[in-house]
């Protein structure tokens, strides 16, 4: 206990639960850092004779919650956490982070039976619990919730995590080399967030369309060559990051202006047998009166799609006039001032069409914070051209 930075860490953990040993023993050989790990946990957990209730002890009897040790060269999980002698049932989350693991056993975490996060990013891994496969054994990441396994070198998703997490709500796989999905995905029913970037994916897993909590997917630079338009009807779903792939549903401009235009660029392009395909889904998978209330609101935004004139005009990505519309303002001749004779008189369709894109872009100015600045200044800009459209229309003028 000569190690004072080692010291301070016990001592937190004695009121706490949460032992921090991230890059204490960063300089330490590989086998050093290892065996002096074995030796704190040993100590922690009252092994090989130490005193818990000493007061000079810089453990106590407090159950750990919590273990940190990433940027620490063990090279290999610690011995002890696959310890029958060393229970670590209380233990909530472990971080072996940037630690030298090329392979992960299940195993190993055998005294580890209710985490809920578990870290293993910046490693060698190429897969993850393979041990598993091999036979029966006892469940071990049932009450998994948060798996990072972000900058390793996987090829495939982890089988274990998609058969087994059925709680799984954080489940992140970026910077792999991850090029095929087995279609298994869809077994996490509680996932939330969905992180695949920088991996090899030729298409966005068609098992996602099936997984109605998530909220947050992020496919940036793999190589999806397309987009199903469905994945926006997930009634969660408000992230969703593509930028970076050679895919052409989405053109690059609506991309470059976030994930609330993506969504709606998509869901405006779903059809009627789309959405029902989706909702059949949703039956099987969510209470009865969840789907029913996702199937009405999705009615009643259909239904103001559908009854809006220039539906196929407005872009509801950029929340204000689309190229076409420009286009008409600026080729419409300028009548100038009218001398004689009454005012040509507007359709009654054309303003109400043109009250609704400006009560829109008012909501969105007042209450989307996603906005950039870009963005909120061209959003201005064509609000005020919409007042001033529909001045002019109601006196008979048009924007020249």
């Amino acid at each position: 206990w000569s190690n004072e930075p080692v010291r301070d860490a016990a001592a937190a953990a004695r009121s706490s639960g949460i032992l921090r040993l991230d890059q204490l023993f960063a300089t330490n050989e590989s086998q050093v850092a290892h065996d002096n790990v074995q030796v704190l946990l040993s100590a922690f957990a009252g092994v090989d004779g130490e005193n818990l209730d000493d007061e000079d002890s810089p453990f106590r009897a407090r159950p750990l919650q919590h273990l940190g040790l990433s940027g620490n060269p063990l090279g290999v999980v610690p011995r002890c956490l696959a310890s029958r002698q060393l229970s670590l049932d209380t233990l909530l989350c472990l971080e072996l982070g940037n630690v030298g693991l090329s392979e992960l056993p299940l195993a190993a975490l055998a005294s580890c039976c209710n985490l809920e996060k578990l870290v293993a990013r910046k490693n060698r891994l190429v897969d993850a619990f393979s041990d598993a496969l091999a036979g029966p054994r006892k469940l071990l990441l049932t009450k998994l919730k948060h798996l990072d396994l972000r900058e390793n070198q996987m090829v495939e998703f982890p089988q274990v995590v998609l058969s087994e997490c059925h709680q799984l709500e954080d489940l992140l796989l970026g910077f792999n080399n991850i090029s095929r999905d087995d279609g298994r995905l869809g077994q996490l029913r509680s996932l939330k967030t969905l992180d695949l970037s920088n991996n090899r994916l030729p298409d966005l897993p068609q098992a996602i369309l099936a997984m109605p909590m998530l909220e947050f997917i992020n496919l940036e630079n793999n190589a999806c060559s397309s987009v199903p338009y469905e994945v926006a009807t997930l009634p969660r779903l408000r992230t969703l990051l593509l930028s970076g792939n050679p895919q052409r549903v989405v053109r690059p401009h609506i991309v470059a202006e976030g994930s609330a235009a993506v969504l709606a660029y998509l869901k405006d392009r779903c059809t009627t047998d789309q959405l029902t395909a989706m909702h059949k889904d949703l039956d099987a998978q969510m209470p009865t009166a969840a789907a029913a209330a996702l199937r009405i609101g999705e009615s009643r935004n259909g239904e103001r799609a559908a009854n809006r004139p220039d539906a196929e005009n407005y872009s509801s990505n950029a929340g204000g006039f689309s190229d076409s519309q420009h286009k008409h303002f600026a080729s419409q001749p300028s009548s100038g001032p009218k001398t004689s004779g009454a005012p040509a008189t507007p359709r009654p369709e054309d303003i109400a069409a043109l009250d609704q894109q400006i009560a829109e872009m008012e909501d969105r100015l007042e209450n989307d914070f996603s906005l950039s600045g870009t963005q909120r200044a061209t959003l201005r800009r064509d609000l005020a051209k919409g007042r001033a459209a529909r001045s002019r229309m109601m006196t008979g003028q048009v924007i020249a």
